[in-house]
């Protein structure tokens, strides 16, 4: 009876501590400032087309506050709220402890590993030039201010965690960009869903965004709009800079179609849910950006 006892309070620790260590990592978003320094990297020199009139200090002298991660990226808030700064999450792309663990048990030549390695070299390459794109070509589109890939600036930041912890970083050992604070796309349409005239304004700035896209033959490949998207001053923004992707021949009639009805599937599924008297003028708008490109 005393070893079942043992045995049932060893369990009930043990479950306290992975629910502890979970809600850690949830509320801290498991920041560790080495996890966004440059150190292995498959960086190459980037050609960056940034505004080099920006003032970047009026952002890098104000504290950032840690406010959110995506899969690649970690995302602080300047001081003043008027401000992005998001960090590349390098580790993301470093070998894990579980392929490092298989590594030595099995064998540097496994195969297993190497095509792991080989997708994480080719997500890498993918994201980074996703982020050229977002820069240099779509500023409009995203409110992208300032984009580093190269560790071109040595310069000292300070960085503060969730726990108000601070952390002194490098710039040089990082690579970054910089937005325009803009608020969720979702957040804006669920406060004015009773308002049908509001409502329409932000289809319409939805699609004239999308079409801004298209015509520079460039789509995103990240369909979940309702989380990547922003609405700031009656316009629509692509907050969420990591899957663009440029097509040749995206104009082209079937392309185009099939490109925006893949696009705008997962708005259309929310407005069925919430906001269904809007699909009508939803499907309208799509159609007409359809047949103004076919008449092109």
């Amino acid at each position: 009876m005393k070893k079942i006892n043992i045995f049932i309070n060893f369990i009930i620790i043990l479950s306290l501590m992975i629910f502890v260590h979970k809600f850690y990592l949830k509320f801290s978003n498991g920041f560790r400032v080495d996890k966004i320094f440059d150190k292995f990297t498959y960086s190459k020199i980037y050609k960056i087309e940034n505004d080099h009139t920006f003032d970047i200090d009026k952002i890098f002298n104000q504290k950032l506050f840690l406010k959110n991660k995506g899969r690649h990226l970690y995302v602080f808030e300047s001081e003043d709220s008027k401000f992005v700064v998001k960090f590349v999450r390098f580790h993301s792309y470093e070998e894990s402890f579980y392929e490092t663990f298989l590594k030595i048990s099995l064998s540097q030549k496994n195969i297993f590993l190497n095509e792991i390695k080989k997708e994480k070299k080719i997500a890498f390459d993918q994201t980074f030039e996703s982020y050229l794109i977002a820069n240099n070509l779509l500023k409009n589109e995203t409110s992208t201010i300032f984009l580093s890939l190269n560790n071109e600036f040595d310069r000292k930041i300070y960085l503060y965690d969730k726990f108000n912890q601070k952390y002194e970083l490098n710039l040089k050992n990082t690579a970054f960009i910089i937005q325009n604070k803009i608020s969720l796309f979702s957040k804006n349409l669920k406060k004015v869903k009773k308002d049908e005239i509001a409502v329409k304004n932000i289809l319409d700035a939805f699609f004239d965004t999308v079409n801004s896209l298209y015509q520079k033959k460039i789509f995103n490949d990240d369909r979940h709009i309702l989380k990547n998207l922003g609405l700031e001053g009656g316009k629509v923004y692509e907050i969420d800079i990591g899957r663009f992707k440029y097509k040749e021949d995206l104009l082209d009639k079937k392309n185009y179609e099939n490109e925006l009805n893949y696009y705008s599937e997962y708005l259309k599924k929310y407005l069925k849910e919430n906001i269904p008297n809007a699909i009508p003028y939803f499907e309208l708008k799509k159609q007409q950006l359809i047949n103004n490109n076919y008449d092109k």
